[in-house]
């Protein structure tokens, strides 16, 4: 065969790829549950398109349903498990019950004899607070939650007493550069401190810059503290001129008690 005909098959399989989440929307239309929703329903069927999750319920396939917003009450309620089979996106499987009323932030999922209980932060406007006392509102006006790119990553270097508590997360390592953040909370007062991004260029080129001071709020039934941090990356050309890049926004939560972490790729976010 070709090597051009190889290259074509490849770039045809690269767009089919690309294509099936924008696919699977467009013939089943998604529809988000969350704190507004109300739900009785019994999981009939599941679609994963990459790490995304969609299900649908009681034998109809014309929608799909998002259940992304919920993580576990408390981790005992599913029994040992990583991070991120404290998903409910992760959990659910053909034959569990779901039960939730309307503007509630509780969820019941009936497995045979288990019931277990997911939450989800009631989406307010405003809700979510600049870290620190004299922090600055970022860039961003995203609020900080639950999110299907937020994935599970190690705490290192974690400092832990009554009133404090920090952690570094590693966000980001490319052909550019890595990025970790370092999260200081006080879990006395549920106050996110500090959201300090640092970075390690791997090329002489490259510099990136923190934006804003971050924003995050607690959430007392899941006992997590979610976050969005922003940066900026810019890269010098020849003839020196410089590529400024978009604001990049990373998301994720700690929880101390549990010592589990989780963040999202960074993805580029229009200013608000």
């Amino acid at each position: 065969m070709r090597p051009a005909y190889i290259l074509a098959l490849g770039a045809i399989a690269l767009l089919f790829y690309l294509a099936i989440p924008y696919g699977s929307r467009l013939f089943f239309p998604r529809i988000v549950i969350g704190y507004d929703t109300a739900v009785n329903a019994r999981v009939t069927g599941h679609m994963q398109s990459r790490s995304y999750h969609s299900f649908f319920f009681n034998g109809h396939t014309k929608n799909q349903y998002d259940v992304s917003a919920f993580v576990a009450a408390e981790a005992a309620n599913v029994g040992p498990a990583s991070a991120d089979s404290l998903e409910l996106s992760v959990y659910l499987k053909h034959g569990d019950i779901l039960r939730k009323e309307a503007h509630s932030s509780v969820l019941t999922v009936q497995r045979g004899s288990k019931a277990t209980q997911w939450v989800c932060p009631p989406q307010e406007k405003g809700a979510a607070e600049a870290v620190g006392t004299t922090a600055t509102k970022p860039v961003t006006g995203s609020t900080p939650g639950p999110a299907p790119g937020q994935r599970s990553v190690p705490l290192q270097n974690v400092q832990r007493e009554a009133t404090a508590f920090a952690a570094t997360l590693p966000v980001l390592d490319d052909t550019d550069g890595a990025i970790q953040l370092r999260v200081t909370l006080n879990p006395r007062s549920h106050q996110l401190q500090q959201l300090r991004l640092t970075f390690a260029p791997h090329r002489s080129a490259v510099a990136y810059r923190q934006l804003g001071q971050g924003i995050g709020n607690y959430h007392a039934q899941s006992g997590r503290y979610y976050f969005n941090a922003g940066y900026q990356k810019t890269t010098r050309l020849g003839g020196g001129l410089t590529e400024s890049g978009d604001y990049q926004e990373i998301s994720g939560w700690v929880h101390p008690d549990s010592s589990t972490a989780a963040a999202a790729p960074p993805v580029a976010v229009q200013d608000k």
